[in-house]
């Protein structure tokens, strides 16, 4: 019997060597957390107490204690184990606590093992401790089954159900047999040697079924990677075709905008086209007038010729203007006169003051000057005082009709401020009121205020809007004197 336990416990150790190092290279190359470790631990020790219970009898019996100790030890680890599964944190106090209990069993078990008669005491210190132990770990189990119901647990706790069981069974059988079974322990009877033998069997099925759990975690941790693998390539996928998208979204919203800009320029020369162009139309049906009437005389007629020379002079640079506009090219600008160019608007929107009985005042100070585009910023200027013509010709006469021009300048900037006392602009025009078409109305096409201030963005400045303090409109222009 002494030969046939010895044989046992070898073959044991060298099946349990072999689990653990087929996890300690698993653990090494997946970098296991300190929990998993513990099981790691956990076969390392009992492999050694199956060494040391094999070769105690031709070393030393001094292996026993080692043996006995190195079981202990192996189920402590199992507890830890168990215990951090159910997400529970032991202090560093607990886990030393826990690791003295091995050696506190071997400092009573040692004595025991040198006195005679002594094997039962020796066999209920080691199985009462296991049982303890076993209890916990049980418990600690049942609490991580319920929460996953996983079956490979299950088996888990039944395999340390069973190892209880028959831990209860020896210690009882030991305490209460007398006589030439309780000598010593390779010298048992053919049943506590099957008793002891289910045990340490049930302890190595415990270690193979935790493998194969170990071993399911991380089929299904590679599968999950596998999904999350193929969801990144599907949504590379859906990155690469939305990204298609985009540059063909690109393309149409850049054949849409030169759509847009070419209708904005349509429309914009239609708009600034309508001023000169309504002159010359005056001038030539009064001069077709004087000449069915043969009261043309040489001075008017220089006179009407001059105002169409210069009406066709100021529609030739308001296409050419436009053009650099929407042509993206950088306004090519020169120190002007702006009280010079307000005068020149003045001049040529003169008939139209007179014929709706509007005032102007002028507030201008000496020596504004900036460089600028003079071409593009009268057209701001005629565009400013159109609107307020516009605002002031249904106004009824006698209620004074008034445009208040000024400017002013300072060592950064200059400033034109463009007033009328009409109605002013409604709360919903104010939203919106620079924006291409956003000010369309029966008489204009809602391109004035964004081409005014377009224009005034091209050279640097800003153009916004104010209330009047009693009524009416105020537009204010500021543009730097320095390019």
């Amino acid at each position: 019997m002494e030969i046939a336990n010895q044989i046992f416990f070898l073959v044991f150790a060298l099946l349990t060597f072999t689990f653990f190092l087929s996890f300690f290279w698993k653990f090494k190359y997946s970098k296991a957390d300190s929990a998993n470790t513990n099981l790691l631990i956990s076969i390392g020790l009992y492999g050694l107490c199956c060494l040391a219970f094999g070769l105690a009898p031709w070393v030393s019996h001094f292996l026993l204690t080692i043996a006995n100790t190195c079981y202990v030890a192996a189920n402590i680890a199992l507890v830890i184990l168990y215990t951090k599964w159910n997400q529970k944190k032991l202090t560093w106090q607990a886990i030393i606590a826990l690791w003295c209990i091995p050696l506190i069993i071997a400092c009573f078990y040692e004595p025991l093992r040198t006195t005679v008669n002594s094997f039962s005491q020796r066999v209920a210190l080691i199985t009462i401790s296991q049982e303890i132990l076993l209890l916990w770990q049980a418990i600690l189990l049942f609490k991580f089954f319920k929460n996953g119901r996983d079956r490979v647990i299950q088996l888990v706790l039944g395999l340390t159900s069973l190892n209880f069981i028959v831990s209860v069974t020896r210690t009882y059988r030991t305490l209460t047999t007398e006589g030439q079974l309780n000598i010593f322990l390779y010298s048992e009877d053919p049943i506590a040697f099957g008793i002891r033998w289910i045990g340490f069997t049930s302890v190595l099925l415990v270690y193979i079924v935790l493998s194969i759990y170990y071993l399911q975690q991380q089929i299904e941790k590679e599968q999950e990677l596998q999904g999350k693998i193929s969801l990144a390539k599907d949504e590379n996928q859906e990155i690469l075709r939305l990204l298609d998208e985009k540059e063909l979204l690109i393309s149409s919203l850049l054949k849409v905008n030169k759509t847009v800009e070419t209708g904005a320029l349509s429309a914009s020369i239609a708009h600034e086209l309508n001023q000169p162009l309504g002159a010359s139309s005056i001038n030539i049906e009064f001069l077709q007038q004087k000449l069915a009437q043969n009261k043309l005389n040489p001075e008017s007629a220089q006179e009407i010729l001059g105002q169409l020379a210069s009406d066709n002079l100021r529609a030739s640079n308001i296409i050419k203007s436009l053009r650099d506009i929407f042509a993206g090219d950088t306004a090519i600008t020169g120190q002007h006169d702006i009280n010079a160019l307000i005068k020149n608007v003045l001049s040529f929107t003169k008939p139209e003051l007179s014929a709706h009985q509007i005032k102007i005042n002028l507030e201008l100070a000496p020596e504004v000057s900036a460089p600028i585009s003079s071409n593009e910023i009268q057209q701001v200027l005629v565009n400013l005082l159109n609107n307020a013509i516009n605002a002031l010709a249904n106004q009824n006469p006698t209620e004074g009709k008034l445009v208040t021009i000024q400017s002013s300048s300072t060592d950064q900037e200059i400033r034109v401020t463009i007033s009328d006392n009409g109605p002013g602009i409604s709360q919903e025009q104010k939203v919106q009121l620079f924006d291409i078409f956003s000010g369309a109305t029966k008489s204009g096409m809602g391109l004035g205020l964004w081409l005014c201030n377009h224009i005034i963005r091209r050279h640097n400045g800003k153009i916004w809007f104010e209330n009047m303090p009693t009524q009416g409109a105020r537009f204010i222009i500021t543009l730097p004197k320095a390019v």
